[in-house]
């Protein structure tokens, strides 16, 4: 159930989650929504559409309150966990961090959002949206595209899980108002 900002107090700053990205090239592009390429600044959403039986449906009225609207899929999402080996978590998260930086070119981290942001329990999306950090696992050779792309969007590469989380994760304020949502 997502928070609905309606009567509350406006929060300065950005909040922080965590989701995937798709490396190509140097570019890091959304993976599940076709080839959409995130910009080394700001991010500004625009609507896809809603998602009905596995198509995407072009909305043909505008969404009155902004991007992103609550019965709509539209906004950068963040997931206030990172998914761990041997727990079910939701949406896209059965995908282990240890993929990251792997052959199939997917990139864990954390992003940045600002603007009008919806939040729920597992997560949120926003209206703008910023790539704020990147994980690669030890375990796992930092490849070239991956520094350069780190390097050009201006987020540090962690290869503690652990610690991107403790230093880049959501911050308390953030959990609390998704606890009450």
């Amino acid at each position: 159930m997502p928070f609905d900002p309606g009567g509350a107090e406006p929060l300065v700053g950005a909040v922080r989650g965590f989701r995937w990205w798709r490396l190509t090239g140097s570019w890091l592009n959304s993976p599940w929504r076709g080839d959409v390429r995130w910009t080394r600044e700001d991010n500004v959403a625009s609507c896809l559409g809603r998602r009905w039986l596995l198509h995407w449906k072009q909305h043909v009225v505008p969404h009155d309150r902004g991007i992103p609207e609550s019965d709509c899929s539209c906004g950068f999402y963040g997931m206030l966990q990172a998914p761990a080996d041997g727990v079910d978590s939701p949406g896209c998260w059965p995908l282990n961090p240890s993929l990251s930086g792997g052959p199939i070119a997917l990139v864990f981290g954390v992003v940045r959002g600002t603007g009008r942001i919806l939040l729920g329990q597992y997560g949120w999306r926003a209206e703008h949206a910023r790539v704020d950090s990147l994980y690669v696992p030890q375990t796992r050779t930092l490849s070239d595209p991956l520094a350069s792309a780190a390097e050009s969007y201006g987020a540090p590469i962690y290869r503690d899980l652990i610690a991107l989380c403790g230093e880049r994760g959501p911050d308390p304020l953030t959990m609390d108002l998704a606890q009450s949502a």
